[in-house]
């Protein structure tokens, strides 16, 4: 989206949007202009925003332009981005979806690289490759990505070498289409659900006519099973041309060098014949009537959005549309903070709503609400959003409302200016290229943080409203109704509810001050009674009187960074098995607020702090781990602190949770997924109710009540072990936990619950197993499941043998099913064992297929497994697997995220912290060979164990 007045909403609406970019519509005539109009070469020559002056910007004499950046963060990597100025909407009738074939074509052959030796040479330079990993179509454009964890001059090389083959050089040899033309039949056949005609009944009933809405990059199935290798060549040869294309290249490198390497590798390239026109996307919304159109859906869930449209506006990226841009957000941000107030109380008209206001594919500019109801509240939710719009539009917001969101914004942006010389190359290269891309500015975050302290004081209410009424008002709303059962005649009762709601007078909303967050007392600071330090790994480790264990790093990898991990207690091993579910409602726990501040609350005492709420179960801990930065680390500690020993048990959050368990129930057998997700698993594990779901379990019968009773216990004793590594003073820290958990009674040494005592017995019967799901009756699944003992906290390294094993499963899956078959768009195979639930380990292989290729499929997955137990491992097959293993481990020393895993239990299971240490896991992962993976699959891999699993549409199955 090129619309800087425009921002996206949370909730529906943007999951509604982003449903659309990959949904088909009916075909229209194609529509060319002879030339696109003239646009600055980057978007900052056109802007009063200064662009940020550590990227160079080039271009070639043949018009190819180049963005590079150089980033040591995390030394050695380099991301690269090839984009074309060709998407789908580059298409005429005859040829929707080509584009995006034209994409997987790329890794199919070219003049100096054969057919699947390019996957092969991503593979050994430490990539690994997979579905939507490598590029990515849209309507505009198509990209390709390549990150190289650990890129010196030679790979750089090759891999320039291998865009300048994919920018010009491609053959398309037309067995190699035919061959991947099953593959991209698979991918549109994967995507083929109720989903996809929600958003083709929602664009024709917004946009009727408009030409984008017809040209979607998945495509039409019968041009892709039909095109010709000539169709191919000429919109390859129209739309890859330098003129079309940007390189953008960020990390580890010298930026002259790579200016040289480019024009060596790219200045001879020229287009071949006549460039390739651009598509004329003229559209104008009629004058309509309020209108609704619903569509039904069993396990499609129940929503209404309204929409009321005007003509496009693209919008130049400046000062001054980033601050009404800005503006903007804080009006959708009260509104939905007023929405979420709703939805929390004790008679909630909807289960969830929000506004917004974006464009329809650039064809229309739309202000939009939507709602999420239950079955049978539709009309109240409709009408609650109705009313909350009104009253913002008639009555506008208070200074309270606007005050937080101003507060809110300002701790994000000076968040990011703070950490902007520690942004990481993966985060620079997508924010560049997207912003190349979408005709942005790429400034500065410190530039960012002076222009909005430059019209902060201007963010007042009126300003705000008037923002609002600009870009938000209801004109002639239009209504999309999202149904989990028949409403015949719904349409007009939609309408008329609307109608019926305007007439209800609103007034002005109420002053909401923010209270003072009332945790700040736990008690007399703790003492630490012990305290040494890791040498190796430059960790302190303390204990306090109270048995409270911390262990802080600290690294400069993010300014203004600090992440926290806190653990108390065993978890969902202490929970007793029955009552059944407990751990379920655990996920509601948070949701109850504190005793003093309710959920809803909490976000308002938090306004414009980095500290997030929250407090779950894991399978060995209660707690949570938590995001923060060192001025707000003492706060984020005492709410962590006060979920321990203050919690709120709110019948509105064990009500949500319930109603979110009953309405998630038509979804089980909704697409095979699903049914492999809920019922596969539970039979897997031979009915052990901790995998799996089933409406008849009884987990939806849990309560607060029942849950305070046997959880209080626990985390009035349980041991505690907090984490904390970033860009943190060490002795700040510590001040911050003395204050709080250090502060609390006496507690347990060390949780000794690791390892569940009730054993998962994985099923022994081997015939093949048969489910079936009521959804598309083209897709099925077809998988194969081996049973793997292992412990891996007991014998790490064959667990490791078996992860590298599954590696090499998947490439020769990947090869056979994919590749030679064409019978899928994204096989796998994986390993998973657990070390908290004896005999729950298996090695994995299968797809999602049509279900005349179950039985196949199953056979070519067998062979695999025959194969490798035979020894059919090439040392180039061994290297693909292993290398991306290892090239990612130097980046790890560079992530906080890795170290705060490494040291959550540095105390409590310095055992498992020995393992996970990076020169212990590259000594492992090197020590494996190939003899290792041909006895691991003799052992594990045998015909007798195999466990086939089809999941077929209802009305195919046997």
């Amino acid at each position: 989206m090129k619309n800087h007045a425009r921002v996206w909403p949370e909730g529906l609406f943007r999951v509604w949007l982003g449903a659309l970019l990959f949904a088909a519509s009916a075909a229209l005539a194609p529509a060319f202009a002879q030339a696109a109009p003239e646009k600055p070469l980057w978007a900052h020559l056109a802007s009063d925003i200064a662009t940020d002056p550590a990227v160079t910007f080039g271009v070639l004499p043949n018009g190819m332009r180049y963005a590079l950046m150089q980033n040591r963060l995390p030394p050695g990597a380099v991301s690269m981005r090839l984009a074309l100025d060709f998407g789908s909407l580059h298409e005429a009738d005859d040829e929707r979806g080509l584009a995006h074939f034209i994409e997987h074509m790329a890794f199919n052959g070219s003049r100096n690289v054969a057919e699947g030796e390019m996957v092969r040479i991503l593979e050994r330079l430490g990539l690994a490759f997979g579905a939507d990993t490598n590029a990515q179509t849209s309507q505009t454009h198509t990209t390709y990505k390549l990150d190289l964890p650990n890129a010196g001059d030679e790979l750089i090389g090759e891999s320039l070498m291998l865009l300048r083959e994919v920018a010009s050089e491609l053959t398309f040899d037309a067995e190699a289409i035919e061959r991947e033309r099953g593959v991209v039949l698979a991918e549109h056949r994967q995507g083929d659900t109720f989903a996809r005609r929600r958003a083709e009944q929602q664009l024709e009933f917004l946009i009727p006519g408009a030409y984008a809405a017809s040209r979607m990059p998945i495509g039409d199935a019968q041009v892709i099973a039909t095109a010709k290798r000539e169709t191919f060549v000429s919109l390859y040869e129209c739309y890859y041309r330098p003129e079309r294309a940007v390189l953008v290249i960020v990390g580890d490198i010298d930026v002259k060098v790579i200016e040289a390497e480019i024009a060596s590798r790219f200045g001879d390239w020229t287009g071949r014949g006549a460039p390739g026109a651009e598509p004329d996307l003229g559209y104008m919304p009629g004058v309509r009537e309020p209108a609704a159109s619903a569509f039904t859906q069993p396990e499609g869930g129940d929503s209404i959005a309204v929409y009321s449209l005007s003509g496009f506006e693209d919008m130049a990226d400046t000062t001054e549309n980033r601050r009404d841009s800005n503006l903007l957000s804080f009006a959708t941000g009260a509104m939905n903070r007023r929405f979420a107030r709703l939805a929390n109380g004790e008679a909630p008209p909807f289960r969830s709503a929000g506004l917004s206001s974006s464009d329809v594919l650039e064809a229309a500019d739309v202000a939009s609400g939507s709602v999420a109801v239950t079955p049978e509240s539709w009309k109240p939710g409709l009408q609650a959003l109705e009313q909350e719009w009104r009253r913002a539009l008639l009555h506008g917001f208070t200074a309270d409302e606007i005050a937080e969101q101003v507060a809110s914004l300002r701790t994000s942006v000076a968040n990011g200016a703070q950490r902007e010389s520690t942004r990481t190359t993966g985060q620079l290269v997508d924010q560049l290229t997207r912003s190349v891309l979408d005709d942005q500015v790429f400034a500065t975050p410190s530039s960012g943080l002076a222009r909005f302290e430059g019209w902060a004081r201007e963010a007042t209410p009126e300003a705000v409203q008037e923002v609002f009424r600009q870009w938000l008002g209801i004109r002639t709303p239009l209504f999309f109704m999202a149904s989990s059962v028949p409403r015949p005649g719904v349409e007009e009762e939609i309408v008329a509810a609307w109608k019926e709601s305007a007439a209800v007078a609103v007034t002005a909303p109420a002053g909401r001050s923010a209270t003072p967050f009332a945790y700040t007392d736990f008690g007399r600071p703790g003492v630490v009674v012990r305290d040494t330090r890791l040498a190796d790994i430059d960790t302190r480790t303390l204990t306090f009187a109270n048995n409270v264990r911390l262990n802080i790093k600290r690294t400069g990898f993010q300014k203004n960074v600090v992440q926290v991990s806190v653990r108390v207690g065993g978890g969902e091993l202490a929970l007793p098995e029955k009552p059944f579910g407990l751990d379920s409602l655990m996920s509601a726990y948070a949701g109850g607020g504190l005793v003093k501040h309710s959920d809803d609350d909490l976000r308002n005492v938090l306004s414009g702090r980095a500290v997030q709420s929250g407090f779950q179960a894991s399978a060995t801990a209660f707690g949570g781990s938590y995001n923060t930065t060192p001025a707000d680390l003492l706060l984020q500690l005492q709410v962590a602190a006060a979920y321990l020993t203050a919690p709120g048990y709110r019948p509105d959050a064990e009500r949500r949770w319930r109603q979110g368990v009953v309405l998630s129930w038509p979804r089980f057998d909704s697409d095979p997924a699903a049914v492999l997700r809920t019922r596969g698993m539970r039979i897997l594990a031979s009915g052990d109710k901790r995998f799996g779901s089933d409406p008849d379990d009884g987990a939806v019968s849990r309560s607060f009540t029942e849950l305070r009773g046997y959880l209080e216990p626990l985390l009035r004793t349980g041991a505690i072990e907090i984490a904390i590594v970033g860009d943190v003073e060490e002795e700040a820290a510590i001040r911050a936990v003395a204050r709080t958990f250090g502060a609390l009674p006496q507690r347990e040494a060390v949780s000794t619950l690791h390892r569940s005592d009730r054993p998962v017995t994985f099923r022994r019967e081997r015939a093949p197993l048969t489910l079936t799901h009521t959804g598309e009756p083209a897709q099925a699944i077809a998988n194969v499941y081996w049973p793997v003992d292992i412990d891996p906290d007991a014998d790490p390294q064959a667990a490791r043998v078996v992860s590298v094993l599954a590696s090499v499963m998947r490439l020769k899956v990947i090869e056979r099913v994919r590749e030679a078959l064409g019978a899928s768009y994204s096989p796998s195979a994986g390993a998973s064992l657990s070390s908290v639930y004896p005999g729950w380990g298996y090695l994995s292989a299968g797809t999602q297929v049509k279900p005349e290729d179950a039985d196949r499929v199953i056979l070519a997955l067998e062979s695999i497994s025959a194969e490798l137990r035979a020894g059919g491992i090439s040392a180039d097959e061994f290297q693909r697997a292993i290398t991306p293993a290892l090239e990612q481990l130097p980046r790890n020393s560079t992530s906080n995220g890795y170290w705060l895993s490494l040291i959550a239990q540095a105390q409590g299971r310095p055992d498992q912290m020995a393992r996970g240490m990076l020169p212990a896991v590259e000594a492992s992962v090197r020590t494996v060979t190939i003899a290792d993976l041909v006895a691991a699959a003799n052992r594990w891999l045998k015909p007798e164990a195999a466990l086939e699993v089809r999941v077929l549409p209802a009305a195919a199955a046997p």
